[in-house]
């Protein structure tokens, strides 16, 4: 049996007493609850709150209660559909005397509510925790039966995602700069300095993230459609997104399911994405070639005399050559390539399979489940949560 909570304990606190509420009562204390909020009632039921502060693990508890109760029991449970989109993902009901205990699991949080005439203390609620963590150690062999029943999946961030959004931002902040000569004002001449060296961030940014994002879906795309035999090798997975990139894309078809067509190297998308990804060296390994970085060229007359063929103030000159190589035009250039570039791709292969990636490619994390080597969609993009402080007592 369950140990008693102590004499200081609130009666609905004695674990012992615990017992699982049937379907008929849950419905009709729902019922009730809700006639009341339409009559303007809260009935001559009063509702404490307890929220977790870390204390408690949710799955610990999830596990206790399933090892002692079953299945959750809650009418929260009852409206939650069958995929994850809902505030509440689990909602035990519970009764102990003349209390009704529910234990939620939220997105925002783990609360446990209890429903009565004599609503728990403070000092109450530290005493369920206390006994509940008591009671956990004492059922340890029944929660680990329960959590090895469970799938376990590890959730992962989408680095094409990441990257995707980290480029849309650095493109839309580029694309909003004004880079127009000033007038002869100092202060307009200091401005118009700080708009280019912000400029020059965020291109070097942009040129530097756009192969990489490129790339990134490449390998989105080898590991989400790769084929079993090669996903279920490590060393032959590893060959394969280590082979050259242009090779690596031309392969797609024979390293991944779901291809209609092989792709070919002659389309203007590939031959684009080639010289992106051929470029990228340039800028990732900081290469010091004087032909690829000049953007000016001077004749020195006594050694100390400087001429230039074209008028142009001097810190003017040296200021926009920091922009060399990473102009506004071509840095949105590299990435308006990788943009043709994923749906060139894309419309390779068949469409249903087309649909599946396209949302996973949307999806900032995804799932893995190791044993049976599932990849799926775990949560979605908006997360709905209902804290305790808007979120109605549950009846």
């Amino acid at each position: 049996m369950s140990p008693r909570s102590g004499k200081d304990s609130h009666p609905a606190f004695d674990l012992a007493r615990w017992e699982r509420v049937g379907f008929q009562e849950a419905a009709d204390e729902l019922k009730d609850a809700i006639r009341e909020g339409r009559a303007g009632r809260r009935g001559p039921a009063r509702a404490s709150r307890w929220v977790n502060d870390g204390s408690v693990s949710p799955l610990g508890l999830y596990c206790y209660l399933k090892a002692r109760f079953g299945d959750p029991n809650g009418a929260l449970t009852w409206f939650r559909g069958p995929g994850t989109d809902s505030p509440f993902q689990w909602d035990y009901a519970l009764r102990c005397g003349q209390h009704t205990i529910h234990a939620i699991g939220g997105n925002a949080c783990l609360e446990v509510v209890v429903r009565g005439h004599e609503p728990p203390k403070d000092e109450q609620w530290r005493t369920l925790v206390r006994v509940l963590k008591a009671d956990m150690r004492r059922m340890a062999a029944e929660m680990r039966a329960v959590r090895s029943a469970l799938e376990r999946w590890s959730v992962f961030v989408n680095p094409y995602y990441r990257l995707d959004r980290v480029a849309a931002r650095l493109e839309q902040e580029l694309g909003g700069i004004d880079l127009n000569r000033p007038s002869a004002a100092l202060a307009d001449r200091q401005a118009w300095s700080d708009r280019i060296l912000e400029a020059l961030l965020l291109g070097t940014c942009i040129r530097m993230v756009a192969p990489v994002l490129a790339e990134s879906f490449v390998n989105t795309l080898t590991f989400v459609l790769g084929r079993p035999e090669i996903r279920a090798d490590p060393r032959l997975y590893e060959a394969t997104i280590r082979q050259s990139i242009d090779v690596r894309v031309k392969s797609l078809s024979l390293h991944c399911i779901g291809f209609a067509r092989p792709v070919g190297g002659d389309a203007k998308e590939f031959k684009d994405f080639h010289t992106l990804m051929n470029r990228r060296n340039e800028f990732l390994h900081g290469n010091v070639d004087p032909t690829k970085l000049q953007f000016a060229e001077v004749f020195f007359d006594k050694g100390t005399i400087p001429v230039f063929a074209d008028e142009e103030a001097l810190g003017t000159r040296l200021l926009l050559g920091l922009l060399h190589g990473v102009e506004p035009d071509a840095a949105l250039d590299d990435l308006r390539i990788v943009r043709g570039f994923v749906p060139f791709i894309l419309g390779h292969l068949d469409a249903p399979i087309r649909a599946q990636v396209e949302i996973m490619l949307a999806t900032s994390t995804l799932g893995w489940e190791k044993d049976d080597a599932r990849l799926g969609i775990l949560f979605p993009e908006t997360i709905v949560s209902a804290g305790p402080a808007n979120a109605p007592a549950p009846p």
